[in-house]
């Protein structure tokens, strides 16, 4: 990898039940890619509810995601 691609649009998406470990996830991968010197910018933050239901997680990526991605 000679050259990375800014990371400008991702997100990461948690159980409703997950929230403090969404937000220590996201908290160690903005110091590895700070580490790194990856260019980036935050995560959108998206909270499933209720996670027991699977259908609940479609929905979610579907209203949550960008088109362009």
């Amino acid at each position: 990898m000679f050259t990375q691609t800014p990371l400008k649009k991702w997100a990461i998406f948690y159980g409703d039940r997950d929230a403090q470990i969404g937000t220590q996830f996201a908290s160690t991968m903005k110091e590895c890619l700070d580490t790194c010197g990856y260019e980036k910018t935050d995560p959108k933050m998206v909270q499933v509810k209720p996670a027991m239901k699977p259908d609940n997680w479609i929905k979610e990526l579907k209203k949550s995601l960008d088109k362009d991605v």
